[in-house]
């Protein structure tokens, strides 16, 4: 569990629906994803990085602090103050003996 001083952010986490392509291959649809709210979770920035060489294009990414009862997965998305972040690698738990674990996933956003 986080402090509750720091956990006043709500972010939804979408999920879009598995399906086979022509080939039989997984596809993601994400026309309709589904919506979970989650509260209790803190936001905060780390350094992102810029590409100028092959294209320009601006990486943000933030550190997101979820309740460990979170249900969020390393293939879903998270819309925070209406902007929509992938998850960028594996969600990951930080439990620990006095109750209050946590679990915590980057997020990433590439514009340009």
């Amino acid at each position: 569990m986080l402090p509750p001083e720091i956990a006043t952010d709500v972010v939804y986490r979408l999920r879009g629906s598995v399906s086979p392509d022509a080939w039989g291959d997984s596809r993601v649809d994400w026309a309709n994803p589904q919506s979970l709210t989650i509260e209790g979770c803190s936001v905060q920035p780390i350094p992102g990085d810029e590409n100028v060489l092959t294209r320009d294009s601006v990486t943000s990414r933030w550190n997101l602090f979820l309740p460990l009862d979170a249900d969020v997965r390393s293939s879903d998305r998270v819309r925070h103050r209406g902007v929509v972040y992938e998850v960028d690698g594996s969600v990951q738990e930080w439990p620990d003996f006095f109750g209050h674990g946590y679990k915590i996933a980057v997020l990433k956003l590439v514009e340009g």
